[in-house]
């Protein structure tokens, strides 16, 4: 069993030409949390619902936006300073699936791969 639990959301272009947009993750004890905004997504993917729902919405803390690379590099450092092992739960396959793409130089050491899956 994993010593802290983590919630995981994201937003993303569209479900046939997937790109992310954005990630939210918040520990379960709501004392950690991490949310970055890619600037570099591919905006023309972008759906109809998303450029009406979604995109309205971003860039409301500048300090949030941020290239892929970088995404990647806060993402794993957030991840790797919790003491203990972290578990991932969220309730879309997509959002495993653009968690393990962000972090595409590999997981931290203390993440375990098994994420929880909610309904």
């Amino acid at each position: 069993m994993a010593d802290m639990l983590i919630f995981l959301d994201t937003e993303f272009t569209d479900f046939i030409d997937i790109d992310l947009i954005s990630i939210g993750l918040v520990s379960e004890d709501g004392g950690a949390t991490f949310y970055a905004e890619r600037n570099d997504y591919r905006r023309e993917a972008a759906s109809d619902f998303v450029r009406e729902a979604v995109l309205p919405h971003l860039g409301q803390q500048p300090e949030n936006s941020c290239s892929r690379e970088e995404l990647t590099r806060r993402l794993y450092e957030w991840l790797h300073g919790f003491p203990g092992t972290v578990q991932i739960a969220c309730d879309s396959t997509h959002d495993r699936d653009l968690l393990w793409d962000a972090l595409e130089n590999g997981l931290p050491t203390n993440l375990d791969p098994k994420v929880l899956k909610m309904a």
